[in-house]
């Protein structure tokens, strides 16, 4: 089957049109040019007939011809005019620059290819194969849908009605809560992917569809790619990723060469914090979700949101002008035109003001703390250990043995007297502060004081204890 292509050009541009026309039939492409038309015949007629049969419609630009008057012709307008009415003939519109020049906001929404750079040709040719296996292999009409961390996925419930109505059969994936802690350990992203693989499994025999379509966000990005690389027998027909967390090096080419991918359109979005930060956090992770992926593959379609952040995809034009067409195998815009950034007026005025304000306070805060602040000449007073001791007695004066002595107000180990009623500790308090001294011995009543520190002489008197007369 080979790909028909009508090819739309200014007159200044006749010499390497043709030029170009002899490479595409080279490599069996057929070619259409109004040049081609047999004199008297009538063109109009010709043309429309054409472009009932057309797959692909290239508009060809030239500086000479955006400066000219016609550079948005009516062969341009009736290829637009059938994809409009007529879309489930499929016909692709692609811009192809001849040279460096301005592209004009009439055009600015088709996909873009340029033929000047070195590998312009070939890149503009395996674009063309990719459509033509698109041809002879329709797009699937399965599409899963996996949502991203700290997140039940409200946009697939959202969707999946749109989906229906252009006969899409959409299958949401739930992989449950999935928190910032848990995407930060492998063993707990390794579970994940082992999870995929095996809805993948289960939901495409219950379908009975080989290669489903996805459209995946931040961390189902991360893993649809994993699942991608690690199982070569996973195939997707067409992948939408948006806030992806992927390598911007991730082989797409590699994968499409194996046929395990058909399409992959990738939206990403100069405000996306988390895609950018990611890569610090999780070892293979990239931020393609913030400046796109890096390494050229055909398959690979790519639109810069430069204003969105990481969630903000989720919106109903996004999902009728881009989500919807490209999965039913339609042009869309390769890059989505953005205004200047908006700048709001500077109040100068209240940035002085507030200048003023957090000023004064770091000076009160450098006040305070130098008022505060103890003078070198200070030293704070660490009480010294001081020797306390003494001798308990009995009632007739003499010395008593094994007394239990505790202080329970002081860290200190009790302990007991000697043969001559004595005992001696250290006290950790200064000189003359009084502190709690107990007295024990089986056969005496105990006896408690409140001996002042440093004395080393306190005295102690137990009395036994009275013993009771029998009747």
């Amino acid at each position: 089957m080979a790909l028909r292509l009508y090819i739309s050009h200014a007159s200044e541009d006749q010499a390497r049109v043709t030029l170009l026309c002899d490479e595409l039939r080279a490599n069996d492409f057929k070619v259409f040019l109004c040049e081609d038309l047999p004199a008297g015949s009538d063109s109009q007629k010709e043309i429309d007939q054409e472009l009932r049969q057309t797959d692909v419609f290239v508009y060809c630009i030239s500086a000479a011809s955006v400066a000219g008057s016609g550079h948005y012709n009516d062969e341009l307008k009736a290829a637009r005019a059938r994809y409009r009415t007529e879309a489930g003939h499929g016909i692709q519109i692609v811009l192809l620059r001849l040279e460096p020049c301005f592209i004009p906001a009439e055009v600015e929404d088709l996909i873009a290819l340029d033929l000047f750079p070195a590998d312009g040709l070939e890149r503009f040719l395996e674009r063309l194969r990719v459509l033509l296996r698109d041809r002879v292999h329709p797009t699937s009409r399965h599409v899963f849908l996996l949502h991203g961390i700290k997140t039940r996925g409200k946009w697939q419930k959202d969707v999946s009605p749109l989906l229906s109505d252009h006969d899409l059969t959409p299958v949401p994936l739930d992989f449950g809560y999935f928190g910032v802690r848990q995407l930060v350990w492998p063993w707990a992203r390794k579970k994940k992917l082992q999870w995929l693989l095996v809805e993948y499994t289960n939901e495409c025999k219950r379908l009975r569809c080989e290669s489903p379509s996805i459209v995946a966000h931040s961390f189902g990005c991360y893993l649809v790619a994993s699942l991608l690389k690690k199982y070569s027998q996973v195939h997707f027909d067409r992948i939408i990723f948006c806030g992806s967390i992927v390598h911007p090096d991730y082989p797409w080419a590699d994968l499409a060469e194996r046929g395990q991918v058909k399409a992959v359109l990738n939206q990403y979005g100069g405000n996306d914090f988390w895609a950018w930060v990611v890569q610090w956090a999780v070892k293979d992770a990239g931020p393609s979700g913030y400046s796109g992926f890096g390494q050229h593959a055909a398959v690979v379609q790519q639109q810069n949101h430069s204003e969105l952040e990481h969630s903000d995809y989720f919106y109903d034009l996004n999902y009728d002008q881009n989500w919807i067409p490209f999965l039913l195998g339609r042009p869309i815009p390769s890059v989505t035109a953005s205004p200047d950034r908006w700048q709001p007026p500077v109040n100068w005025r209240f940035r002085v003001v507030l200048a003023a304000v957090l000023l004064l306070s770091l000076a009160a805060v450098l006040l305070t703390g130098w008022y505060f602040w103890p003078s070198p000449q200070t030293s704070i007073h660490t009480p010294a250990l001081q020797l306390f001791g003494g001798f308990v007695q009995d009632d007739q004066g003499g010395p008593l043995p094994g007394v239990t002595i505790t202080a329970p107000t002081l860290n200190v180990p009790s302990q007991k007297t000697d043969p001559n009623g004595r005992f001696s500790f250290q006290v950790d308090l200064p000189v003359g502060t009084n502190f709690r001294l107990i007295a024990q011995k089986p056969g005496f009543e105990t006896c408690t004081a409140d001996p002042p520190s440093g004395d080393t002489t306190f005295n102690i008197t137990l009395h036994r204890v009275p013993q009771r007369r029998s009747p």
